[in-house]
């Protein structure tokens, strides 16, 4: 007698895809950078931000959106030219919709 026997592997992948969204859930990009995973996006409203946390901040985690509300809509002000304003070392990772300016 022959017997087959035969598995039936199930792979479940759960996907997290989060907004995290500036103002009014993160107060600044640092907060946002903190909480921010692999496909997440973090969300600018319109609007002029500055100051130490959202300036001079690293992105070091890959397959992320960070995304204003428009270039002439959202500006990331950096009042040095010492500082850069957005250091991205990941890859896949976007950057679109705002004006980045020292």
């Amino acid at each position: 007698m022959l017997l087959w026997f035969s598995s039936l592997v199930c792979l479940v992948v759960t996907v997290r895809c989060a907004s995290l969204n500036i103002p009014s859930e993160y107060a600044n990009l640092y907060d946002a950078l903190q909480a921010v995973q692999s496909d997440d996006e973090i969300l600018f409203s319109s609007g002029t931000f500055s100051g130490s946390a959202n300036c001079g901040q690293y992105l070091g985690v890959d397959s992320v959106t960070i995304a204003g509300s428009g270039s002439s809509a959202t500006t990331l002000l950096c009042n040095s030219s010492e500082v850069i304003p957005l250091s991205i070392e990941a890859t896949t990772s976007v950057l679109k919709d705002l004006t980045l300016t020292n």
